[in-house]
């Protein structure tokens, strides 16, 4: 960068003119499509087996998700596929009332927060492997940390491997009559409330006192999902399955378009709040 001066003559003395070097912004611009490339095949390392898994899932129908874990020859994603099913049978039981009833706002509370808390708990269990931190640390206004990253939004929002792109898929499979929520819409509004002490999911007021009991469910269900799947990679396909099943059960109960929208601003919530503050995690 080159800097030239000019005499100001209104003022009577030199100030400086900055002139862009051209080679100095080819190797500028050559510097940041290298880091570009370096972040995108991080991404892809960490993300393909997922990415690989969500195409798995859209070949296969719910029947076939119930097969045990003995089948993983002929699918390797059975494990999870049964994983879920278990996961969700569970979910449906402890949503029941003493008549039987299943409140469907339960229901997806617990599995949009799930699938958004295991994409954190993957990445969390990925960085004992990576030396460059996964996580950009944000304290908001409450004086709680929350996490932001390219990772952590590919799992949620980005690409193939996604829980967008996965529920998206299967909401328009279920109701071609139907537009898909803005999921940018949505996000935004996570973003632009986390932290706030009169934040509500619909009528779901103070999420953040949810992510506990995420946490203790991921805890209790962690080992029978770490014998149904052969790595971490397939964590977060268990709970995006278990929310597509949650999604189809309550769809003559609520609103299809927003049960959409209530879980996928829910799960965006729930994969935020930094893990590692709570109590044993790590």
């Amino acid at each position: 960068m080159k800097k030239w001066f000019r005499k100001n003559q209104n003022e009577g003395y030199y100030q400086p003119i900055i002139q862009e070097d051209p080679e100095e912004i080819k190797l500028q611009r050559e510097a940041e499509l290298a880091e570009e490339e370096r972040r995108r095949k991080k991404l892809e390392t960490l993300l393909s087996p997922t990415q690989q898994a969500v195409e798995a899932i859209e070949t296969t129908s719910s029947s076939e998700a119930s097969k045990a874990t003995g089948f993983q020859k002929k699918d390797p994603f059975a494990g999870a596929k049964f994983c879920s099913k278990d996961i969700f049978s569970r979910l449906v039981h402890a949503a029941e009332d003493k008549e039987h009833r299943v409140n469907c706002m339960t229901l997806l509370l617990f599995a949009s927060g799930l699938a958004g808390y295991a994409c954190q708990a993957t990445l969390w269990e990925k960085q004992k492997e990576q030396e460059e931190s996964l996580f950009l640390k944000v304290q908001e206004e409450n004086k709680k940390t929350y996490l932001y990253d390219e990772a952590l939004n590919s799992y949620l929002l980005e690409g193939k491997g996604s829980l967008w792109y996965l529920t998206s898929r299967v909401f328009q499979k279920r109701h071609p009559e139907l537009s898909c929520p803005n999921i940018a819409e949505i996000d935004n509004h996570v973003m632009d409330n986390i932290g706030k002490e009169n934040y509500s999911i619909f009528d779901i007021s103070n999420p953040e006192q949810y992510i506990h009991h995420y946490h203790l469910m991921w805890n209790h269900e962690k080992e029978f999902i770490e014998k149904g799947c052969h790595s971490c990679n397939e964590w977060p396909m268990v709970y995006f399955m278990v929310l597509q099943y949650a999604l189809q059960f309550s769809d003559e109960a609520m609103n299809p378009v927003d049960a959409l929208k209530f879980s996928m601003e829910n799960a965006i919530f729930a994969a935020r709040p930094d893990q590692s503050e709570l109590n044993d995690i790590h």
